[in-house]
């Protein structure tokens, strides 16, 4: 049997791809754009009540503009190749054991 199917790679290269959409969603809909935070979002809400004029760098807020802009969320083809690959092994190790 091989490690890894056809079937297990394309079932997990699905679901990343899902999983990626499914975060881009999440990340728009709080209000994080492509020009950084849209105005009367959530996430301009919740900027002006925590951090005021100043975000710190480096910071989950910081990051989901940052997502938001760069479209960081959006998984490349490779990302899900590697993807699929590390859970067909997870998937192989499991079956192993039970």
């Amino acid at each position: 049997m091989p490690i890894i199917t056809h079937r297990t790679f394309i079932r997990t290269s699905v679901k990343t791809r899902s999983l990626a959409i499914s975060i881009g969603a999440i990340v728009s809909i709080l209000g994080f754009g492509s020009l950084g935070v849209v105005r009367g979002s959530l996430a301009a809400w919740f900027q002006s009540l925590m951090y005021g004029g100043y975000t710190p760098a480096g910071g989950v807020f910081a990051e989901l503009t940052s997502m938001g802009v760069l479209g960081g969320w959006i998984v490349s083809p490779f990302t899900t190749g590697v993807s699929g690959l590390a859970m067909g092994v997870l998937d192989y190790a499991r079956r192993l054991v039970s």
